[in-house]
């Protein structure tokens, strides 16, 4: 996941620009009133709470390449949220000490890997179980 995000931001800072590139010969217009260059209220990220990434990567089932999607879409603060969450889940399913090596590493795409993973997020909601802090943490900010 920290990979996928390094390369959004990446791809981010070296998109090309829009607009017109031609040059032109007539002096700008000097009189103009300035744009308005306040900040705009609010985060343009499409998701301001962790609670709205875990809706939104519930209904992407156990597809993990969605799930991520919904994170990149999300504000700073509710991303590093559901990453907590996330490498929670990783460290259950890893091969770590407290891992049940479902699991070789984070890119391990193997249909137990992605079972465990998506198993584990799923029963976190419940008391008791693996990860359930991190999901209270996320669920309710």
């Amino acid at each position: 996941m920290r990979i996928l995000l390094s390369l959004a931001a990446l791809l981010l800072l070296v998109a090309p620009g829009c607009g017109n590139d031609a040059t032109t010969t007539t002096p700008p217009d000097l009189a103009m009133t300035p744009a308005d260059l306040s900040a705009a209220s609010g985060d343009m990220a499409k998701f301001q709470t962790c609670a709205q990434i875990l809706t939104c990567a519930a209904a992407c089932g156990q597809n993990q390449t969605c799930a991520l999607g919904c994170a990149t879409n999300a504000a700073a603060a509710a991303q590093g949220r559901f990453i907590t969450f996330g490498q929670c889940i990783l460290g259950h399913c890893g091969p770590g000490d407290a891992g049940i090596h479902a699991c070789t590493g984070a890119t391990d795409n193997t249909p137990g890997c992605q079972n465990c993973i998506g198993s584990t997020g799923a029963a976190a909601a419940s008391m008791g179980s693996a990860c359930h802090a991190e999901y209270t943490a996320c669920a309710s900010n």
